[in-house]
């Protein structure tokens, strides 16, 4: 179980342009398309979503760019809980020399 922690990644980078269509099934005919207004470039700044448009079939969605798997919560939950216990070291270390 260790081992496979140390290998994994907590995310992996996918790029949408090598997938398929999601309305007409094509392959590699996706390609990113530019924000039309504030909503979407909010969403490409702050969220894992990209907008990305069809040639063929004219299609134009958000699709994700970061996949998340089982193993990316395990790595997650790992660090979250070494921060946990560094801040909790840090403040009873804190705590007796003040």
């Amino acid at each position: 179980m260790l081992k496979a922690l140390r290998r994994a990644k907590a995310f992996y980078k996918i790029n949408p342009t090598l997938g398929s269509c999601p309305s007409c099934k094509s392959a590699g005919t996706l390609k990113r398309s530019h924000s039309r207004n504030a909503y979407e470039k909010m969403l490409n700044k702050i969220t894992i979503y990209k907008m990305y448009r069809c040639k063929s079939c004219g299609w134009r969605g958000s699709l994700k760019t970061i996949a998340i798997t089982s193993t990316s919560f395990l790595i997650l939950l790992l660090y979250l809980t070494l921060i946990s216990g560094a801040a909790l070291i840090k403040y009873q270390i804190l705590k007796r020399l003040l």
